[in-house]
């Protein structure tokens, strides 16, 4: 029996038997072969309903099993547990008689079954902390156009004790920019269009903004209308052969057989453009922007080398260490044949009187290197030897890298900075609670480093040096949320951006707070 019509025999839609009339195009979903999945989906094409149906239908066959549903927000979160998987569960009668019983679990969060598979619900936007601790065989991401491209390897990372044949994961949003965290996963995959027959001149159509016509979806070619319904099948478009283990589709709202055709003009007409490519279209749109540049950067180095200072040299100003963790040729992704989402960067700067911080020794920890157990005894190796101030580290990748670092480093103050949208000041730290950590505003805080670069308050050495880490700073790109939010996200690895800048903000906080004591 096919997956498909388990959950046409298992699940309810709105008190209803499910089913796929009007929508068999779906069931390749169900079907496909692959564990691993994009859905990249106009809105209102039923992302939501399939998502909570692959929960419970995995809960169903693979008793013992843990899946993490995750989406940026707790709202999003709290929405899709109460309004899409709650209901199928409570209005499902044979899901219900097989799968719940008097020691099953069914709060917002957490939920479990008869045959004690379970499904924990969280959220993770700019943070991935809430997602600690956490073993699963399945991970799901939703919205995650709007989870930062970091926090999606941090996640991954949760399938990393279960059985190899068991780990499955779903990605599944809306796309925004090309750039964007979906499209990247998307281009990643078999690429999977629904290719339409035209009934009239034998076209195949891949749909787009050109099959919009003034009384329904067109013939790019000739104009004749070509449905609903629509005589087509799906075609696999990325022929790569790594591409294979990631199912990826795409759905427009022009695919769906409920669509009003005065509405769909009304958004056509109304609508920004990038709105109606993301939303109706399922397409990634640009309306963001590179805001450092190769000359910015150029114009910040200096015409020394990357290299350390002879030891014993005399120190003057704050010298800072600053360090990002990643994973490197280590991380799942690099496993599972995808680039790594990122490298571990060291980096070592000076803060001058006249508040310029100058950076003179960047590294990135690559192949052989990628060993965390090497990094973190050669940072607190250097990090003595050169007596530096205080060490700053990255906090979202760094937690267990951290405390080994902490014990090594001695008495040379540590700082871990953690990054949140949510936090009202630039930076805060409570050394009542915690004097080794400050949550900073990750926005603000990087909209201040770039102005620093772009002025030259910010120093990196000579360009020649400098050049294999310029991609880590021009890959920082503006994106906005659906609420209109700007926050800034990557393509490629931007580790000695933030390396750099978790350097700069330890030094300002020794100057500030604990410089003489």
């Amino acid at each position: 029996m096919r997956r498909s019509d388990l959950v046409e025999r298992v699940f309810t839609l709105k008190g209803k038997p499910f089913s796929f009339k009007k929508r068999e195009m779906f069931r390749l979903i169900y079907d496909k072969p692959q564990r691993s999945s994009v859905y990249m989906m106009g809105r209102q094409m039923g992302k939501s309903t399939t998502l909570a149906n692959e929960i419970l239908i995995d809960a169903l066959l693979i008793p013992w099993s843990n899946t993490l549903f995750v989406t940026p927000r707790e709202k999003q979160t709290r929405t899709f547990s109460t309004d899409k998987l709650m209901p199928v569960i409570k209005y499902s009668p044979v899901f219900k008689a097989l799968m719940m019983d008097s020691d099953s679990v069914s709060n917002v969060f957490d939920k479990s079954f008869a045959n004690n598979s379970k499904c924990f619900l969280r959220y993770a936007y700019l943070s991935a902390d809430s997602i600690r601790g956490i073993s699963a065989h399945k991970v799901i991401l939703d919205e995650v156009q709007d989870i930062i491209w970091d926090n999606v390897g941090i996640i991954d990372e949760v399938l990393s004790g279960s059985e190899p044949e068991l780990r499955r994961r779903s990605y599944a949003g809306t796309p925004k920019t090309f750039n964007n965290t979906l499209n990247k996963l998307y281009q990643k995959s078999t690429k999977h269009e629904f290719i339409i027959k035209c009934q009239h001149c034998n076209k195949w159509n891949i749909l787009g903004i050109e099959n919009v016509g003034r009384t329904g979806v067109v013939c790019k070619k000739c104009s004749g209308i070509l449905g609903p319904p629509f005589h087509g099948e799906w075609v696999a478009t990325n022929s790569d052969p790594a591409a294979q283990r990631l199912f990826g589709v795409r759905l427009p709202q022009l695919l769906s057989p409920n669509v009003d055709w005065e509405e769909m003009l009304d958004k056509y007409n109304t609508y920004p453009t990038y709105q109606f490519h993301n939303e109706v279209l399922a397409l990634p749109f640009d309306v963001g922007a590179n805001p450092l540049s190769e000359l910015d950067l150029r114009n910040a180095c200096t015409q020394e080398a990357n290299a350390l200072p002879h030891t014993g040299a005399q120190n003057t100003g704050v010298l800072a260490m600053g360090v990002d963790w990643g994973h490197g040729e280590d991380s799942m992704g690099a496993a599972k044949g995808f680039l790594p989402t990122g490298y571990t960067v060291a980096t070592l700067g000076r803060l001058m009187a006249n508040g310029t911080y100058k950076i003179i020794w960047m590294k990135k920890y690559v192949g052989r290197e990628s060993d965390p157990r090497k990094q973190v005894q050669e940072v607190a190796k250097l990090a003595k030897i050169h007596k530096v101030n205080i060490v700053g580290v990255d906090h979202g990748a760094g937690f267990y890298h951290n405390a080994e670092l902490k014990d090594l480093v001695g008495e040379t103050p540590m700082i871990e900075f953690n990054a949140s949208g949510n936090v009202k000041e630039k930076m805060k730290w409570d050394p009542e609670v915690d004097d080794s950590k400050i949550t900073f505003h990750r926005t603000r805080c990087m909209s201040e480093f770039i102005h620093e670069i772009k002025g030259q308050k910010v120093l990196f050495p000579k360009w020649d040096d400098f050049k294999p880490f310029c991609d880590d700073f021009t890959t920082v790109y503006i994106d906005f949320s659906r609420v209109g939010t700007m926050y800034y996200d990557h393509v490629l690895p931007d580790d000695a951006f933030h390396a750099s800048m978790i350097g700069k903000m330890a030094s300002v906080f020794y100057a500030s707070y604990m410089r003489g004591g």
